[in-house]
């Protein structure tokens, strides 16, 4: 399982450093965040020590991602909103772990970021608000463990590989969408070039 998540904490960062452009993302932030990351994992095979200070570090990034610019009030309980659904999906998945092994969980969480990236236009609020999803969700999955009597823990390992992966996800949708408008404008320079031509 560590092996898989260096391989795409790598990969992530490789695409950050070499593809994101420093003018519209939060470029310097971002791999900062996947080196804290990488050196924190290490702590974070150990069983559950210093989790909440490493979630909350975390958190940090993604409330800097998130505060991109100034938004309105229901602009933030969008992003609580999605939080407490995030922290309702980890509960069902702590009650009943049979749902860990459903084949479909790759599926879903592309069709999450998708719904992420159509939800907000900049990446870097896609960004925080995944970031914030999976460590303040996880704060509250875990401050509600004992009053609900679930005794299961949040797999750490398997969370901090969803979590890159997102940010991959995310990446690779926001390259597709650039292409797209690239290509959309390079069509209509053509299309003014021959009407100016006719």
């Amino acid at each position: 399982m560590a092996g898989t998540y260096y391989w795409f904490a790598w990969a992530a960062f490789i695409m950050s450093f070499f593809f994101l452009n420093s003018r519209s993302v939060y470029k310097d932030g971002l791999i900062i965040f996947l080196l804290i990351q990488m050196i924190s994992f290490t702590f974070l095979m150990k069983p559950y020590e210093n989790m909440t200070m490493f979630l909350c570090l975390e958190a940090c990034f993604g409330i800097y991602f998130w505060s991109e610019r100034k938004q309105s009030v229901i602009g933030h309980l969008w992003a609580v909103l999605f939080v407490v659904l995030w922290s309702l999906i980890h509960i069902l998945l702590l009650t009943n772990p049979v749902w860990y092994l459903f084949p479909g969980a790759t599926a879903g969480l592309v069709l999450l970021m998708y719904i992420i990236h159509v939800f907000h236009v900049s990446l870097n609020r896609q960004i925080g608000l995944w970031i914030l999803m999976n460590t303040l969700g996880i704060l509250l999955v875990n401050s509600l463990r004992h009053p609900l009597g679930i005794d299961n823990f949040v797999d750490l390992m398997s969370l901090h590989t969803s979590l890159i992966k997102g940010i991959i996800i995310l990446m690779v949708l926001e390259g597709v969408q650039y292409v797209r408008r690239s290509t959309y404008k390079i069509r209509r320079k053509k299309r003014r070039q021959v009407l100016s031509g006719l």
